[in-house]
């Protein structure tokens, strides 16, 4: 009786397959202790570090109101004042990298009026700025910019979503 080559490959990639799910959350792996701890960034901090005037690697309060005006304008494609859902779309996907970011839509039009004004879309960046800004300095430094997150597994940190490191509770949400 012969074996097939395809009926080989399907015993040998299930027997790896079964192997590979024996190793469990107590178990040492290859790897196991880098899933369980990883770094995020908000959306929203992709435009803090855009604002970062004089590169220094921090994003000062002052900073941050010099550069909204600047990227409101050049958002406002049609100059009226307002930006439109679709040019908020537009600059959801080119600053934020996706057409549905958190912050949402909600966030920048919390009146529901299907337009955004400047202040509307500068309280977005100041309250998130505010609530990242862990020593309250009015400068955020990069590690307030991101979140350490915690999957499960044993360790100290235990359960799924908890964040843990300077700013860690205090990113955007």
């Amino acid at each position: 009786m012969h074996a097939r080559p395809g009926a080989i490959a399907l015993a040998l990639f299930s027997t790896l397959l079964l192997t590979a799910c024996q190793s469990g959350p107590d178990r040492p792996g290859p790897g196991r202790d880098a899933a369980r701890n990883v770094t995020s960034a908000a959306p929203i901090s992709l435009v803090f570090v855009e604002l970062d005037q004089n590169r220094d690697q921090n994003l000062s309060r002052t900073e941050l109101e010099a550069g909204l005006a600047a990227l409101f304008s050049a958002a406002d494609q049609n100059g009226d004042g307002v930006l439109s859902p679709g040019e908020l779309r537009a600059w959801f996907i080119r600053h934020l990298g996706s057409e549905y970011p958190v912050p949402g839509r909600l966030a920048f039009d919390p009146d529901g009026d299907n337009s955004v004004s400047l202040s509307e879309f500068s309280a977005v960046f100041s309250n998130a700025f505010t609530r990242m800004d862990a020593d309250g300095d009015d400068v955020l430094v990069r590690s307030e910019m991101v979140r350490e997150l915690s999957f499960g597994g044993g360790g100290e940190r235990g359960r799924r979503g908890q964040s843990a490191g300077r700013g860690g509770g205090r990113g955007p949400r």
